[in-house]
């Protein structure tokens, strides 16, 4: 067991379907088709999937988010969607809304939708080339940073303080294949994935 795909904070999970946009999830969709078609998101041989997407709703620090578990579906569902309302990253906890658990990458994404008001997109990827080309070439995180833990929020935190990640993409250094793009929107975050692309 690698762990890969497991949740690791603390939820408050109300099991209702949330109120999601079609447009934001049709953008959720096209876009996820394109990290599927990389091989970037999907469903490793045990049957664990990999890879997620957010989009922040409206004008608050809440975000959709593909939900825990849906990497091997083709198309996602309202069903498969979950509303991140509050992340508590001192306390590993987490509340959430929908009919599946949000993502286990949830707190990481979290942290941008706090930094920036101009973040309104967050992708996490698995790329064996592109981590391997640029660990500790692009801003890289600690590798005794596991993934979905307080450790890797407040890692990623620090790099945004610094301005390290004015390139929209950084290394997970202690999640190996994992990286993290951000932008305006999930076209302008897979667009900077696709540039770094080997």
């Amino acid at each position: 067991m690698n762990g890969e795909g497991y949740i690791k904070y603390q939820p408050n999970w109300q099991k209702v379907v949330p109120d999601v946009d079609e447009k934001v999830l049709a953008e959720m969709n096209r876009v996820r088709a394109m990290l599927k078609e990389n091989g970037w998101l999907g469903v490793l041989p045990d049957g664990i999937g990999f890879g997620n997407l957010s989009v922040r709703s409206g004008d608050s620090a809440q975000f959709f988010i593909s939900g825990s578990g849906t990497g091997h579906l083709e198309w996602l569902t309202p069903a498969d969607i979950a509303l991140v309302a509050d992340v508590d990253i001192a306390n590993n906890q987490l509340s959430c809304r929908g009919l599946t658990k949000a993502s286990s990458e949830s707190m990481t994404h979290a942290v941008f939708y706090r930094f920036s008001d101009a973040i309104n997109a967050v992708i996490h990827i698995h790329g064996r080339d592109l981590w391997a080309k640029y660990f500790n070439i692009l801003p890289t995180s600690s590798p005794g940073a596991a993934y979905g833990t307080p450790e890797m929020a407040y890692f990623i935190e620090e790099l945004l303080k610094k301005q390290l990640l004015s390139s929209g993409v950084m290394v997970m250094g202690g999640h190996k294949d994992g990286l993290v793009a951000y932008g305006e929107s999930l076209e302008e975050a897979y667009e900077i994935l696709r540039l770094h692309k080997i």
